[in-house]
């Protein structure tokens, strides 16, 4: 149980006065945290979070009392705001991935080959390490992330030597459901 080993380690220690003190540290240091990524104005992920939430854990045996292992409405609320913010920016993630991936498969059934897309690191991955389990640099790519090749690429803004041709519109819970875009790109002159 984490209250017991919470209660060990202030007993033992003598850190009970000190807990008080690193709960409010603890707290002032995830509240500047959650306003950063809260004033990402692009699509906010829950990767994101994953700086805040272990504070949040450590905080929890604090809110939770001295060994008593009795759940004050305080601590239940903030447990209750983590897993909201989890499954909110969980589901906001798939979403996103969800789009993505259906625009790689539009190009790959438009006739595209695998090495000819850059849909990012891991969709890159995926097909670099379908071709070589080991995933090591096509011949003659020098590109990081295997997309030397790619002739179409997905991103979240412009980039030099390409071009827009489209978009692929996602919703996100957490940024109040307004529709944010995955640019569609084409290279401008071939690689």
């Amino acid at each position: 149980c984490t209250c017991q080993a919470f209660q060990r380690w202030t007993q033992g220690s003598g850190q009970s006065e000190a807990a008080p003190a690193i709960a409010l540290g603890l707290l002032v240091a995830a509240v500047p945290m959650g306003l950063v990524i809260l004033s990402v104005r692009t699509g906010v992920l829950d990767r994101y979070w994953m700086l805040v939430l272990p504070v949040l854990f450590a905080l929890l045996p604090l809110l939770l009392g001295h060994g008593r292992c009795r759940v004050g409405w305080w601590a239940s609320g903030l447990l209750l705001a983590q897993l909201s913010l989890s499954l909110v920016f969980a589901r906001d993630f798939l979403v996103w991935n969800q789009a993505r991936w259906q625009q790689v498969q539009a190009w790959l059934d438009a006739g595209y080959l695998p090495e000819e897309i850059d849909g990012g690191r891991d969709v890159n991955a995926w097909f670099r390490s379908a071709e070589d389990y080991q995933t090591l640099p096509r011949a003659g790519d020098t590109s990081i992330w295997w997309s030397g090749r790619a002739k179409v690429a997905l991103a979240i803004g412009p980039r030099s030597g390409w071009q827009e041709i489209g978009r692929v519109q996602w919703r996100a819970w957490a940024t109040g459901g307004s529709s944010h875009d995955i640019l569609l790109l084409q290279r401008a002159s071939p690689p």
